[in-house]
């Protein structure tokens, strides 16, 4: 079952929780799959900034950050691998710490 939670900061600046059991498995020792997704309004949409997750990014398993707002190298999204972070409750907390120091005008 999944579970999705939509975290208000402000009227223009979100974070949206996707939380689903899976069976425990390399790519999820945990026995958790997770996103945690920063957005904020641009004109009349929301824009995703940053997502944490622990779904296997280009075939490789473990959390990681998606930069979403910083511009692509070599056509490739931003993307940094992080092991410390084990579950979705610090990948809100890193979400929301971005949030607050990258759009601070926004909150």
């Amino acid at each position: 079952m999944e579970e999705r939670f939509d975290v208000p900061l402000s009227d223009d600046v979100n974070i949206i929780t996707r939380v689903k059991k899976v069976p425990v498995s390399t790519e999820y020792p945990i026995g958790v799959d997770f996103a945690v997704t920063g957005r904020v309004r641009e004109q009349d949409d929301f824009q995703d900034v940053i997502r944490v997750d622990n779904s296997a990014h280009q075939g490789k398993p473990g959390t990681h950050v998606h930069y979403l707002d910083k511009e692509p190298r070599n056509g490739e999204e931003v993307v940094q691998y992080s092991p410390d972070i084990v579950n979705w409750t610090q990948a809100y907390d890193i979400v929301e710490v971005y949030l607050k120091t990258n759009y601070p005008m926004l909150l």
